[in-house]
């Protein structure tokens, strides 16, 4: 299969609690959850990180603005984010050297 070329961006992982049940770690929210493929939950996306293995996604909580982190080991998950969350960046023109996830 070939590889899905990405690379880290936006908030950095480094400190930020990682969730393992998509949901904010904050009590006083309420839990608000990242699962689901909706509006809501692809503009919570501040950020990608191949610091992890698998990959990671950075979600900050609407309700209490916290971030946290969940693992992103699916390649239809990463293609949906790429292609949904508007906080994503475009390509550019300008081929750089990446780093690659392989699924």
């Amino acid at each position: 299969m070939p590889e899905l070329k990405v690379r880290s961006w936006g908030a950095e992982i480094y400190g930020i609690p990682h969730s393992e049940g998509f949901c904010c770690e904050n009590g006083n929210c309420e839990g608000w959850s990242a699962l689901g493929a909706s509006d809501e939950v692809v503009k919570q996306v501040v950020g990608f990180s191949l610091s992890t293995n698998p990959s990671a996604v950075i979600y900050e909580c609407p309700k209490c603005f916290e971030r946290f982190w969940v693992h992103s080991s699916s390649e239809s998950t990463i293609k949906f984010l790429i292609k949904f969350c508007p906080n994503w960046p475009k390509k550019k023109r300008n081929k750089s050297v990446k780093n690659t996830v392989s699924t």
